[in-house]
């Protein structure tokens, strides 16, 4: 769970991680974002909440996640890199760690 944007993220099998939105107007949570093409599949994940820097608007949260290929790893994710979808029956757009505002740290 991502408190400060009250959101869950979920492992799959397939070297990705979703974030669900539970804060949706609609009736079920929203596939707000995915991350893919992971260098290998999450096995593990735990929040990390951090505190945001002086003077910042932008909302974001860590979150540490173990691997099959033995790594630990921290990702930050920012409100700004959450694309903006104004239809909620949409999927998710798929991304990359590469196109996040902040690398992942392993």
């Amino acid at each position: 769970y991502a408190p400060n944007m009250n959101r869950l993220v979920m492992s799959v099998s397939n070297r990705r991680l979703i974030w669900w939105d539970f804060s949706a107007t609609t009736d079920k949570p929203e596939n707000l974002l995915e991350i893919c093409h992971l260098d290998h599949t999450p096995l593990c994940v735990c929040s990390a909440p951090t505190e945001p820097e002086a003077n910042s608007t932008d909302v974001e949260d860590g979150l540490i996640f173990g691997d099959d290929g033995g790594r630990v790893n921290y990702l930050v994710l920012r409100q700004r890199d959450i694309p903006r979808n104004n239809n909620p029956l949409s999927q998710s757009v798929p991304m990359t760690p590469t196109m996040l505002s902040e690398p992942m740290a392993f």
